[in-house]
C-alpha cells in the first residue's frame, strides 16, 4: 500500500518507458523538454529524461500529487504513445537532484560524446543502484 507523503519521509519516484510519435520532429522535442525543465524548476520536480531516437525512459521525483499530475500530463501528450509505469516508489532521497535530459541525436551528438557516455555521468552518483543500471542499460540499446 502506498503511503501518503505526512506519514513517510523521502519523495515520490515514478519510472516510466514510452515510444515516440512517429515521424518526431527534433525541434519540436527541443521545445517540448525546454517547457517540461521550466515547469519541473518551478513545481520542484528532478529527474531525468532519455530519448534514444524511438523511446523515452524518464524519471520524476517530488512531492505526490505534483509528480502523479506531471505523469498523467505525458500520458495525454502527443508526443508519447504507450506509456509504461515501470515503478512507483518512494524514495528515501532525490536521486537526481536536477532536471537533467540526454538524447541521442541532440545532446549526445552536439558535445561529442555518446548517450552511454552522457548517462553514466548523470547517473555516477546515485544511491539507489537499480535506478542508475536501469538509466545506464537503457542508454546502451540501440533503437
Amino acid at each position: 500500500m502506498f503511503v501518503p507523503v505526512s506519514e513517510r519521509h523521502g519523495v515520490l519516484q515514478t519510472i516510466f518507458i514510452s515510444t515516440g510519435k512517429a515521424a518526431l520532429d527534433l525541434a519540436s522535442l527541443q521545445y517540448t523538454l525546454n517547457g517540461a525543465a521550466i515547469n519541473n524548476l518551478r513545481d520542484g520536480v528532478t529527474g531525468l529524461i532519455l530519448f534514444d531516437g524511438v523511446r523515452f525512459l524518464e524519471c520524476l521525483e517530488g512531492e505526490d500529487d505534483i509528480v502523479d499530475a506531471a505523469f498523467k500530463r505525458i500520458t495525454q501528450n502527443a508526443l508519447h504513445r504507450g506509456c509504461v509505469l515501470l515503478s512507483r516508489k518512494v524514495v528515501p532521497e532525490r536521486q537526481f537532484q536536477t532536471w537533467s535530459w540526454a538524447c541521442r541525436g541532440l545532446q549526445a551528438e552536439a558535445n561529442g560524446a555518446g548517450l552511454p557516455i552522457l548517462v553514466d555521468n548523470i547517473v555516477r552518483n546515485m544511491t539507489d543502484l537499480n535506478t542508475q543500471a536501469l538509466f545506464s542499460s537503457f542508454a546502451r540499446i540501440r533503437p
